[in-house]
């Protein structure tokens, strides 16, 4: 994981929220990191861990981005899956422009994955990301991300829906889960959550 890096011999500025993510059932409450930093070469990086309760257990997704043009990055996905690499991708992002104030929206195209025994076939993962600040400190956030070159068909891998409060430090959301599906379908399957997160 790419966090408390130290650059010219300081930390580098890292921000983002830590918090915690359940349903009405407890047990399947997990802990959530998101970060934001800066790396040498204008690089941007963005890393997220959610670490749940059953035998530690834990997803990590680490997305780093360098500008090609204003609106225009290449992008370089890794994921950990409960071991220190698990697969990587590489595309492009594009930052959607002329959007409204306080609105931003990303749309990512990861055609080449590799893992282990390397290049991986049918995969190619187009994701999204749209956030609105809204009156009141509310803000609303959807992002997902689906393989369209699945065997079967394009399917749905996973995504979120959140409403939330920010308070001080603090934010409080409802929180939607779109989870992929057994039998591989497009649509997602929704689940209703509760999120709670510092920000730092």
């Amino acid at each position: 994981m790419l966090l408390g890096l130290t650059l010219n011999g300081s930390a580098s500025p890292i921000s983002g929220d830590i918090g915690v993510i359940s349903d009405r059932n407890t047990k399947n409450a997990y802990a959530e990191l998101n970060a934001f930093y800066s790396l040498p070469g204008k690089v941007q990086g963005y890393t997220f861990v959610d670490q749940y309760q059953d035998h530690g257990a834990y997803v990590s997704k680490t997305a780093l981005t360098r500008n090609l043009t204003d609106n225009l990055s290449a992008r370089l996905q890794i994921v950990e899956a409960d071991q220190p690499f698990t697969e990587a991708g590489l595309g492009l992002k594009y930052n959607l422009h002329g959007l409204p104030n306080g609105t931003f929206a990303c749309l990512h195209a990861m055609p080449a994955w590799f893992n282990e025994n390397g290049r991986e076939h049918n995969v190619f993962k187009l994701g999204y990301f749209v956030s609105q600040d809204l009156p009141g400190n509310f803000y609303l956030s959807n992002y997902g991300e689906a393989n369209l070159a699945a065997k079967a068909g394009p399917t749905w891998c996973y995504g979120e829906i959140e409403l939330g409060k920010r308070i001080g430090n603090l934010k409080v959301a409802a929180n939607v889960a779109m989870n992929g599906t057994a039998d591989g379908k497009i649509t997602p399957e929704l689940e209703a959550r509760l999120a709670v997160r510092g920000t730092f």
